[in-house]
């Protein structure tokens, strides 16, 4: 009777063994952010074209969707899963084929956008439903796309920058139309606060740089036909006409040409400047790449797989800029919840314009509030505005 037992007892625990051996051998979730990205776009239902146009409170201030788009998004969910998930990884490697050079397709780089309107328009109708706290949330989510994005390259950059921007406008858009509450907005300024400041356009460049010189050990067909494809489908007779000689000592040439221009471009950007200063020197750097391509055989890859320095230098100041006014509005709304009105200047010690270094222009307007650049940036004619509305 004993033998039977002891049998018995050595078969469990054989089973159970089993059990463990198959238990771990199961792989763990992904530690890489973009393959559950990747997995949040193959899930998504499609794209739905409301999504894809400005989803704007209506006049009286209130977001009212449709039932079709509730219906649309709660076929969303296992694809707001992913992204919420992808959002908690450190680590986000989106498996770029960088030994092609700048000719390394990017099969994100639209999706995400999508997912980011999507995700954006989920935190509007759960503000709509006077769910802020997950509306924020939501906003927050677009946040961590945008940084997942990084500086490998410059597309991803201004993605990510536009990314930003996007969930800005989200968390605007909401601000205005939730009620006075005072603990949400103190969160809200904590988790802005804490957000990693991932994206470094001197970084960017750098990278870029060491792109372009693969993309300079590309054969001549292959260059041609990225060049074209850079420059919106055609060359001009100039470029055409030197990229059909281009040969080893060629591309040599252009190589040791763009590690020159590029060690000034690296020395200017990390200039420790105020905009003012840096940003004439930036355009001077590329009014300069132009003329030396007219002369210079050597400088034309550099100039055609370049990109406008002085614009994308301003473009990289919008991301604080936005992210400053956004928090300097926060605290404006706390103040407004603790006091029951606005303040009639902007208190000392707020976040700033990074443009100028000074404390952005604050003017109260009739329903909420307005903050704005000191000076036009990015071509436009007139500075750019920031207008909260308060309830």
């Amino acid at each position: 009777m004993k033998r039977f037992k002891d049998k018995n007892c050595i078969a469990a625990m054989i089973l159970l063994h089993c059990f463990q051996s198959v238990a771990s051998d199961v792989p763990s979730d992904p530690d890489n952010a973009a393959l559950l990205y990747y997995q949040a776009f193959l899930s998504s239902p499609g794209q739905y074209t409301e999504i894809s146009m400005p989803f704007e409170p209506s006049p009286s201030g209130a977001i009212e969707p449709s039932q079709t788009l509730r219906d649309y998004l709660k076929t969303c969910h296992d694809t707001f899963e992913f992204t919420k998930a992808a959002a908690q990884l450190p680590r986000c490697d989106w498996g770029l084929r960088y030994s092609l050079g700048d000719a390394a397709p990017m099969p994100y780089s639209q999706p995400i956008r999508q997912l980011a309107f999507t995700v954006k328009t989920q935190a509007l109708v759960y503000a709509a439903d006077r769910n802020y706290r997950q509306a924020l949330e939501y906003c927050l989510l677009i946040h961590s796309m945008a940084e997942h994005l990084g500086d490998e390259n410059m597309v991803s950059f201004m993605i990510g920058g536009a990314l930003h921007g996007l969930a800005n406008k989200g968390i605007r858009q909401i601000l205005g139309t939730m009620p006075p509450d005072r603990e949400m907005f103190r969160w809200l300024d904590e988790k802005l606060t804490r957000r990693p400041r991932g994206e470094n356009l001197a970084s960017t460049l750098k990278n870029e740089e060491a792109i372009q010189l693969i993309t300079l050990r590309l054969d001549r067909d292959q260059l041609i036909e990225l060049a074209k494809q850079w420059g919106g489908g055609a060359l001009s007779p100039m470029r055409e006409e030197r990229l059909r000689h281009a040969d080893a000592a060629f591309l040599e040439a252009s190589r040791a040409y763009l590690v020159r221009s590029k060690a000034i471009l690296h020395a200017l950007v990390e200039a420790p400047e105020s905009y003012q200063t840096k940003l004439p020197k930036l355009e001077q750097y590329d009014e300069r790449l132009r003329i030396e391509e007219e002369t210079n055989p050597h400088a034309t890859l550099t100039a055609i797989f370049g990109t406008p320095v002085a614009r994308d230098y301003a473009f990289s100041l919008l991301i604080p800029t936005n992210l400053n006014a956004m928090r300097t509005a926060i605290k404006l709304y706390t103040i407004k919840a603790e006091t029951g009105t606005l303040p009639a200047e902007l208190p000392s010690g707020l976040p700033g314009d990074p443009f100028s270094d000074k404390a952005f222009i604050y003017l109260r307007t009739d329903d909420g509030f307005v903050l704005r650049n000191h000076f036009p940036v990015l071509g436009k004619d007139k500075p750019r505005e920031y207008a909260f509305k308060v309830k």
